[in-house]
């Protein structure tokens, strides 16, 4: 896993090309889009932990797994900025442990599906493609948390 040092900030930071350059094409299989989406969100969390921190080099990321770096990114959010991003990010989190501890599960689809509607139900600027095409579905969503995710970690305390 790479730090987010290693991204560079603009590249974790609000950047779309950046995300547009390594997020799968939406014709690509789900686990794919999946797997490299969750990447780009846990490095645009630890981007925004090493912003936050006075010293970032004495914390060490790759000693914490996503549960973790989502909630410490939540514990360091201003209280007043409210978001689904952060129940979003958990979803997407929940989808990937569950094809990482077992690929063909039953349960990938309706976790899959709790992730993109709540996506859908929150990012009201999106189109969303019908569900008959859940890869473009989940490339959206992905998209979508990525940016919101953006704006919740820029967002200023008032």
């Amino acid at each position: 896993m790479r730090s987010a040092q290693n991204t560079g900030s603009r590249g974790v930071f609000g950047d779309m090309a950046s995300l547009l350059k390594h997020l799968p094409h939406h014709q690509e299989p789900t686990a794919l889009i999946l797997l490299k989406g969750h990447l780009l969100v846990e490095e645009l969390l630890r981007g925004y932990i090493d912003r936050k921190l006075p010293n970032p080099t004495a914390f060490k990321h790759d000693q914490f797994l996503f549960a973790k770096i989502l909630m410490l990114c939540r514990a360091l959010t201003p209280p007043n900025v409210k978001s689904w991003a952060f129940d979003a990010a958990k979803k997407l989190n929940d989808v990937r442990n569950e094809i990482a501890h077992e690929l063909d599960s039953p349960k990938v689809k309706s976790k899959l599906e709790n992730f993109i509607s709540l996506v859908e139900q929150h990012a009201k600027k999106s189109v969303f493609p019908p569900k008959e095409r859940g890869e473009a579905r989940l490339y959206m969503a992905i998209s979508d948390l990525h940016n919101e995710l953006v704006h919740v970690l820029h967002a200023k305390e008032s």
